[in-house]
């Protein structure tokens, strides 16, 4: 996503009443739950494991 459209959409919320805005951090929100379980977790080699 490029900066200006960022920035777009952070000036179109501010005009959005308090019950919209909650709505669309809820819907962010669960999309960011959603999103992290899909970022693959970097594996660690048992070398470094058992170093500990």
């Amino acid at each position: 996503m490029s900066q200006e459209l960022l920035n777009e959409l952070m000036s179109q919320s501010e005009a959005l009443n308090i019950e919209e805005k909650l709505q669309l951090m809820r819907y962010l929100s669960s999309n960011l739950k959603t999103d992290n379980n899909l970022t693959e977790k970097p594996r660690r080699k048992w070398r470094e494991i058992s170093k500990l």
